[in-house]
């Protein structure tokens, strides 16, 4: 009997042990999507930079409308990254907030301010996200 007793014991030991609660980070799906938000928006950081790799034209060269066209492309690809980037990071941190028991609740007020001053910046990003760089 002592030992059926002392297993029942670890048993609910080991449900209530803070140890129940770790898991690694990667299992937590909004960290994924955090992962794949902030690849984003480097990817539109460097796609944005490359406009000063490409050598600018002058505006009689024959290859300007050329020039303008892959301009525009480049602008749009990273105007694309950025936006869909800065929706992911709002939405991890959101589901973060919202989904993770194991935070406490000054992180979970966090990342909800978080959330909105990232959507506030979506906001002014896409505002401006019409002005082109020529």
């Amino acid at each position: 009997m002592i030992v059926i007793y002392l297993k029942k014991v670890r048993s609910i030991s080991d449900s209530n042990s803070i140890e129940a609660y770790r898991e690694n980070l990667l299992k937590k799906n909004y960290i994924k999507i955090f992962i794949v938000g902030i690849v984003l928006i480097i990817a539109g950081f460097i796609t944005s930079s490359l406009f000063g790799i490409i050598p600018r034209p002058s505006y009689s060269d024959p290859g300007y409308d050329d020039y303008i066209n892959l301009l525009r492309i480049f602008t749009s690809i990273s105007r694309l990254f950025l936006q869909i980037g800065m929706v992911l990071f709002i939405l991890s941190f959101f589901i973060g907030a919202l989904t993770d028991r194991t935070l406490s609740d000054n992180v979970k007020k966090g990342m909800i301010l978080a959330s909105g001053v990232a959507i506030f910046g979506l906001v002014i990003l896409i505002m401006y996200s019409t002005i082109m760089i020529y």
